[in-house]
């Protein structure tokens, strides 16, 4: 095999790597499909508290009920189906 064909070929794998690697970075973020990424859309948000936790205080825990008994603002972080340890 001549060089010139592996280099020709290393660069449109290369090429074709980033475009789909920024692609699909760009689909990931824009979809709402889990938890993490709706969290990572809050941006610019203030909260007087957060719950953090496993999937006991994902669904144990109301914010809104919390939001009106404490005058203040919160939101639930809490992944369901999590152990204390992935968090």
């Amino acid at each position: 095999m001549r060089p010139k064909y592996v280099i020709t070929g290393s660069i449109i794998l290369a090429v074709i790597a980033t475009v789909l690697h920024f692609w699909m970075e760009k689909r990931y973020q824009s979809t709402m499909l889990y938890k993490t990424q709706w969290i990572m859309q809050k941006k610019q948000q203030h909260y007087d508290y957060v719950t953090l936790g496993a999937s006991h205080a994902y669904v144990g825990f109301d914010v809104g009920v919390a939001d009106s008994m404490l005058q203040k603002k919160g939101i639930n972080i809490s992944l369901d189906g999590s152990l204390i340890g992935t968090q």
